[in-house]
């Protein structure tokens, strides 16, 4: 970094603390930094934009036409085999909904870049869907995404606010970190400026402070600060659950921005179940917060209980898992037990991250970069979406790192999907279009199993999103496993030979 001014960065999304305070440290200690390229796109609108080639009366074999064609006929394909089509009134919707929420997305950029008194300069990426990506913030045909012309003009104006609130989604009752950061190129003259703070929640005006900004003089050799601290503090508020805004105001001068939007939720209460629920792979501070919850734990052993019950499956990639283990889990799902894998590296035996996918079209599971080029997580109306932002777009700002990286892909439909991933114009796919279930459940035998790639059990306990998922999760699976366990299905010893669980199918 000390021997240039330059620098690209293009960090994982959603960005984390860690990534915004990177971002806000850029050439500290160092000279002025020109940070000439950053950004982070949308999925692009493949269905408008095939549109406007019909529209404008294109050959369909023009090689732009054709890619985005092809693209928008996959994405209506996938819309109608997940099931989707309660989500959003059609599929386009979706796209467009991604491109708000990015526009979004572009001011928690401008934040930690204008706050940052270290950086000279800023080049966005990108100006247009340009190579039929969605990394711009005009689309291929030349029109504005939603949103971003404002986020645009309050980004780059002279004189803005940076607010920062940590978490953005937190807990009622739990410490949280509020800052202002004033950015200023030479708009404001050198004084002192009373500036007024607040955090308003539902029942109004929850917490106020002002506090005092000197804005220096600049020297031919020292140039003011193009940022100023103006204040920083931890606060601890008691309710209610809901949204709340952190707003910002100065006598004598009219910055941009200065509102941020944060959310609070209740902890999840104790269950009433007296169902207890087994677990494998699971670590004992996990098993600590369930039964904190008035969740009864066995251990899984392969000794079959009486009765169906909820199995809790975690990342199992560290332990070596035997074959026998495998097939007594299966045995009980087959006889009406329910499974929920958390984690995705539950199958990993090696390099082979679905080695013990109890499918017969195992797919790849592997983790994915999600960049200025990323995916789109898409929850349905489902019960395992009780009480979280559902459906639609997964905002990043309420579930943070909780959608995760994982990606299951090429297995059967699930027979009820709650969650999927889609990429639009994404370099990384085939054809530059790919989808994944995020969260699915597949019937087995008498019994079924529920895949999951969100990072639940990596936040349990740091965000809501998390706890109440992993709540609702259960909930599901009980629902599904009611009653003593039938009897084995015929044939189940062929199954766990096309399973890979087992060479024979000989008796057992």
């Amino acid at each position: 970094m000390s021997a240039t001014g330059d620098i690209h960065n293009y960090p994982r999304v959603p960005h984390n603390d860690q990534i915004i305070n990177a971002l806000r440290t850029l050439g500290k200690g160092t000279k002025p930094v020109f940070l000439s390229e950053y950004g982070i796109g949308s999925l692009l609108n493949v269905i408008g934009e095939w549109r406007c080639f019909q529209q404008a009366g294109a050959r369909e074999d023009l090689e732009d036409a054709s890619l985005m064609r092809s693209m928008a006929r996959e994405l209506e394909a996938d819309w109608k085999r997940l099931g989707m089509q309660d989500v959003y009134p059609f599929a386009e919707d979706m796209l467009l909904d991604s491109q708000r929420l990015h526009s979004r997305q572009r001011l928690v950029g401008f934040d930690a870049i204008r706050s940052n008194p270290q950086l000279c300069g800023f080049n966005i990426t990108g100006l247009l869907d340009h190579s039929i990506t969605g990394e711009g913030l005009w689309t291929f045909f030349r029109r504005w995404k939603p949103g971003v012309a404002d986020a645009l003009s309050d980004g780059w104006a002279p004189l803005r606010w940076c607010l920062f609130v940590s978490p953005l989604h937190g807990y009622v009752g739990r410490k949280l970190t509020i800052e202002a950061v004033l950015a200023n190129e030479d708009v404001l003259a050198p004084g002192r400026y009373r500036v007024r703070l607040s955090v308003f929640g539902p029942t109004g005006n929850v917490w106020r402070k002002s506090v005092t900004v000197e804005v220096p003089a600049g020297s031919k050799g020292a140039p003011a600060p193009l940022a100023l601290p103006v204040f920083k503090g931890e606060l601890k508020l008691k309710g209610p659950a809901g949204p709340y805004t952190f707003a910002a105001e100065m006598d004598g001068a009219s910055p941009t921005g200065g509102r941020l939007n944060f959310r609070l939720s209740d902890p999840v209460g104790r269950t009433t179940t007296k169902d207890a629920v087994a677990l494998w792979g699971i670590d004992g501070k996990t098993q600590r917060w369930l039964e904190r919850h008035g969740f009864r734990c066995r251990t899984f052993t392969p000794t079959a209980p009486r009765r169906r019950e909820v199995i809790l499956v975690g990342d199992l990639s560290k332990r070596k898992t035997a074959a026998a283990e495998w097939q007594q889990l299966a045995a009980q799902l087959a006889r009406g037990s329910v499974a929920v894998f958390l984690s995705a590296k539950a199958f990993r035996e090696g390099d082979n991250g679905v080695r013990w996918l109890p499918l017969r079209k195992k797919g790849r599971c592997y983790e994915y970069t999600d960049w200025l080029y990323h995916r789109d997580w898409v929850a349905k109306r489902h019960p395992i979406f009780d009480g979280l932002q559902a459906p639609g777009v997964m905002d990043w700002d309420y579930y943070g790192e909780v959608v995760g990286h994982s990606v299951l892909e090429g297995q059967d439909t699930p027979d009820d999907v709650a969650a999927v991933s889609f990429a639009a114009g994404n370099h990384n796919y085939p054809g530059g279009y790919g989808s994944a279930t995020l969260m699915g459940a597949y019937d087995f035998g008498h019994g079924r199993f529920v895949l999951n790639t969100l990072d639940i059990l990596e936040h349990l306990n740091k965000h809501p999103a998390a706890d109440r998922l992993l709540v609702n999760l259960i909930r599901y699976a009980g629902e599904h496993a009611r009653g003593p366990l039938a009897k084995r299905p015929a044939r189940f010893d062929q199954l766990l030979v096309d399973l890979e669980y087992t060479s024979s199918a000989g008796p057992r």
